[in-house]
């Protein structure tokens, strides 16, 4: 499972669990309209109304097209994201036995922690094309990892000095 956190992420018929004003959803699926409206189609929360409903009851507006935000749901994650979607901090990657954490990422660039020590950085930051190409996974994991880094933590750890450049 993993967060949702932009809307490029959310595809029509995408599975998801989340919370809806205080309700637990645990089976449900992202419903995208002609005109960009999504919905969160489940069982539970009667909300308004989606064109597909995915073969759920009730469906429930969590953005429109021209307004950001998420219109009363939190913790909105995903069953099935691929890495192509992108990586975060605090995320999991795997190839075969090997796991490493994204400790952050600038711009295009990835600092990894070195193999099963998620604690001590990788020497040298990746793309994430390179990432994908050396056959590296997302860790499907119901479990949260959380690993907070303040900038003066990250630069000892990476051991040089960066500047998080502005857009």
């Amino acid at each position: 499972m993993r967060q949702i956190v932009r809307k490029s992420q959310l595809r029509h018929g995408m599975k998801v669990k989340c919370v809806i004003g205080g309700t637990v959803i645990n089976d449900a699926k992202i419903s995208i309209n002609d005109n960009g409206k999504i919905y969160i189609c489940q069982n539970l929360a009667a909300g308004d109304h989606a064109n597909d409903k995915m073969g759920y009851q009730y469906s429930w507006t969590i953005m429109r097209a021209d307004e950001p935000g998420w219109e009363g749901v939190t913790n909105l994650y995903a069953e099935d994201l691929p890495i192509e979607e992108g990586v975060m901090a605090n995320d999991i990657i795997i190839k075969g036995d090997t796991k490493r954490m994204i400790l952050a990422t600038l711009d295009k660039i990835i600092f990894v922690s070195n193999d099963d020590d998620f604690l001590t950085p990788f020497p040298t930051p990746f793309t994430l094309e390179q990432i994908i190409k050396d056959g590296w996974k997302l860790e499907n994991n119901e479990k949260d990892t959380v690993v907070s880094f303040t900038y003066e933590e990250l630069k000892e750890k990476l051991g040089y000095d960066f500047k998080i450049a502005e857009k």
